[in-house]
């Protein structure tokens, strides 16, 4: 590979790379979603308690089963994480997701806010599970391409000292 080559692979790789900041933000935004929902569930169960009417008991219940199933949709990622396309998938999650919020509002019964919660919570934790999962295979495939950079011009270096040894010898002649 001559040093035109390279500076157009180089380039290369920073446009493929420049094209994926938005892959990267969009990872971050929902890789960080369960983190903000922890935070709020304080809110929410105070939002059944003092709006809806639920008791304590039921309010939190409400809340754990939301966050139950968040881990329990985290761990079924891990095994599908690697058998489905990754942006349909969360397009079907996100759109779960958004229909079950909505549902949610109109629901007032605390036994069946939180079974419709908890089903909320194992898409929504899948959906973080497959972007986690996602975000290392981006991160395996980035790491491939450098490799394979270097790869190429350390070959390309090896073939330029062949090369110059080989000229060295031959001029000076027989017997070297």
């Amino acid at each position: 590979m001559n040093p035109s080559q390279m500076q157009d692979h180089a380039a290369a790789e920073g446009v493929v790379r420049h094209d994926r900041l938005w892959l990267y933000l969009l990872f971050a935004l929902l890789a960080t979603a369960g983190f903000f929902y922890i935070n709020i569930m304080s809110a929410i169960v105070d939002g059944l308690i003092t709006a809806l009417g639920f008791a304590n008991a039921e309010a939190g219940l409400v809340g754990s089963a939301n966050i139950y199933g968040a881990s329990v949709g985290s761990l079924c990622a891990v095994f599908i994480v690697r058998h489905v396309r990754w942006r349909p998938a969360l397009l079907a999650l996100f759109l779960l997701m958004i229909s079950i919020d909505l549902a949610s509002t109109l629901i007032h019964a605390p036994g069946l806010l939180a079974a419709v919660r908890g089903v909320h919570g194992v898409i929504a934790g899948m959906s973080v599970g497959i972007v986690a999962g996602e975000a290392e295979e981006e991160q395996c495939r980035e790491e491939d391409a450098e490799a394979e950079a270097r790869s190429h011009v350390l070959r390309a270096r090896s073939h330029e000292s062949q090369s110059a040894w080989r000229t060295y010898r031959v001029g000076l002649g027989p017997g070297f």
